[in-house]
């Protein structure tokens, strides 16, 4: 993993964890912290800065003792991290690595992981129709679950989290009001033939969003 400064593309700083093919890399929206995940390895980095981009190190590694995860995802408030493991999802915090809960889907391997921007939601999704959703301050709750016909493939929440906005591997787009107590979907966009939704993004006053098709 090479650290590298965005102003001339100097090498900062070269991490070499692991021999392994590492799956998923993220930084903490605080910028605090390095997520490395790769086969029988998950490990969390302190990244230290005390200036510019000159004085980057990164420090001080946490194994986190996940064997099978694949993707990983901080929340928007860099207190949280999950990591998706088979078809399981651990919870952890970020800070430290320790874990906070172990979640059950039961959706098939996990693929997709999301948190709504105030850190309250997280959204899990797999290989079959449906998306689960967790109250992260109560994930001993019963989750909310939403479905389409298709695997779900994306999703994407409102800069408020009041609106879910989800995709799925059948060319549909579909709305989603959080604030009910059983949300329930409202098609977006149907596309046909050789189409398929590639992203989805709601605008900043969750009023209106844009599709990219791919053909």
């Amino acid at each position: 993993v090479y650290m590298v400064s965005l102003s001339d593309g100097a090498t900062l700083q070269k991490v070499n964890p692991t021999n392994k093919t590492i799956k998923d890399l993220q930084i903490s929206p605080d910028g605090r912290r390095l997520l490395i995940v790769a086969p029988y390895f998950t490990t969390l980095y302190k990244i230290v800065r005390e200036g510019d981009e000159r004085s980057l190190k990164i420090a001080s590694p946490t194994e986190i003792g996940v064997q099978y995860a694949i993707k990983g995802k901080f929340s928007s408030d860099s207190k949280l991290l999950a990591l998706g493991s088979g078809s399981e999802v651990i919870v952890c915090n970020a800070e430290n690595g320790q874990r906070i809960a172990v979640l059950h889907p039961n959706i098939g391997g996990i693929s997709l992981l999301c948190f709504s921007p105030n850190g309250r939601i997280l959204a899990v999704g797999g290989q079959n129709q449906t998306l689960t959703l967790w109250n992260t301050d109560d994930f001993s709750a019963p989750p909310t679950k939403i479905r389409h016909t298709s695997p779900i493939w994306r999703c994407n929440f409102s800069p408020d989290s009041r609106l879910l906005l989800t995709m799925d591997a059948g060319s549909s787009a579909r709305l989603w009001d959080l604030q009910q107590s059983i949300p329930e979907g409202r098609t977006l966009l149907r596309v046909h033939g050789i189409e398929n939704i590639n992203e989805l993004e709601a605008s900043p006053d969750g009023r209106w969003c844009a599709a990219c098709l791919l053909y």
